[in-house]
């Protein structure tokens, strides 16, 4: 039975992605079935008004795929779908053609782009909700941390990350209660023996994590003239504790620097910051996320005052734990039995 095939010239995809996806929908719907025999290359190409080597590369495509197989001297026949051979391409490359197949799928229902970008988001959502997701416990003693912890651990697949202030946890007894459902708890490992005995039947799934100063801020605290004049912008009392003790242990023997504290709008109190030369600052801290505070730190670098910011980096060996432990969760989710150890 003769067949009419498809491309779209206007379409900004390939060719040969189109005429691929075309015969696989044409497969999916059984028009074309095993043993079925493709038109020559030659005459495919003439009918569709495209170069016989586009033709020939969507062949190729659909024999990697299993959907084709040639004979030599006979021509490519339709055959039962089988999974692919291994392939050097990467992940992301494999992903894209089968979402350009899916997508060519959808337009052969002649659906517009709007109401097809409507249908896969919706879909996604859907699956979002369905698939078992990994809830992973930040636990530290400040905000500032939590949130350079988090930062880094954003695009952890299927983890839904919680965090936790220590101090919150020791005086709210529903909140200790919620952070022990979690599947998985990190700390770091100052407070590691601390939260084994606010969570004792958790231990099993109480982990710490190791925490770093990035090299280019040791250095720059390090090399502080004595008499610099320093303030620190910082959220919280116990971080401005964090970097007074450590600014101490890198130039002994200066004088605590000056906190920064916050206006009645929330925003950094720009009024001391005149007669500063340096300003202390942690990247995640909530005072930043205003437009105020954007402008007085540039102000204050026109000024010729320098900014140091402090915060704080997952060791790659945390990172890797973090990983490692969260994969495992999520598989005993899937399949109701824990992985061995790796």
């Amino acid at each position: 039975m003769p067949l009419s095939f498809q491309v779209n010239k206007k379409d900004t995809r390939p060719l040969y992605e189109q005429l691929t996806g075309h015969i696989i929908t044409l497969c999916r719907r059984s028009v074309l079935r095993p043993g079925d025999r493709l038109p020559p290359e030659r005459d495919l190409a003439a009918q569709l008004h495209i170069s016989r080597g586009t033709v020939k590369k969507a062949i190729e495509s659909l024999k990697y795929q299993g959907y084709l197989e040639s004979f030599q001297g006979s021509g490519n026949y339709v055959t039962t779908p089988r999974p692919p051979k291994p392939t050097a391409a990467s992940t992301a490359e494999q992903a894209a053609e089968i979402c350009s197949y899916a997508f060519f799928a959808l337009q052969e229902l002649h659906l517009p782009y709007e109401q097809i970008s409507h249908l896969v988001h919706s879909y996604l959502e859907r699956m979002e909700r369905q698939c078992p997701q990994v809830r992973l416990a930040l636990i530290d003693c400040a905000p500032e941390t939590l949130r350079c912890c988090r930062s880094q651990l954003d695009q952890l697949p299927c983890v839904k990350l919680e965090t936790y202030v220590l101090g919150d946890l020791e005086k709210d007894v529903p909140l200790l209660g919620e952070a022990a459902t979690c599947d998985l708890i990190f700390t770091t490992s100052k407070h590691f023996e601390q939260m084994q005995k606010l969570l004792p039947s958790c231990e099993d799934r109480l982990y710490y994590f190791a925490l770093a100063i990035p090299p280019n801020t040791i250095v720059q605290l390090a090399t502080l003239s004595p008499q610099a004049r320093v303030g620190v912008v910082c959220e919280t009392e116990r971080f401005y504790e964090i970097i007074c003790q450590n600014l101490a242990s890198l130039v002994p023997g200066r004088s605590a620097p000056v906190r920064i504290p916050e206006n009645a709008a929330g925003q950094p109190d720009v009024t001391p910051v005149g007669p500063l030369d340096t300003l202390i600052i942690c990247p995640q801290c909530g005072l930043l996320r205003s437009s105020g505070a954007t402008a007085m730190l540039e102000e204050f670098r026109s000024q010729g005052g320098q900014v140091i910011e402090f915060s704080y980096e997952l060791d790659q060996g945390s990172k890797l734990l973090i990983h490692a432990t969260a994969k495992r969760a999520y598989q005993q989710k899937l399949t109701g039995e824990a992985l061995p150890e790796q």
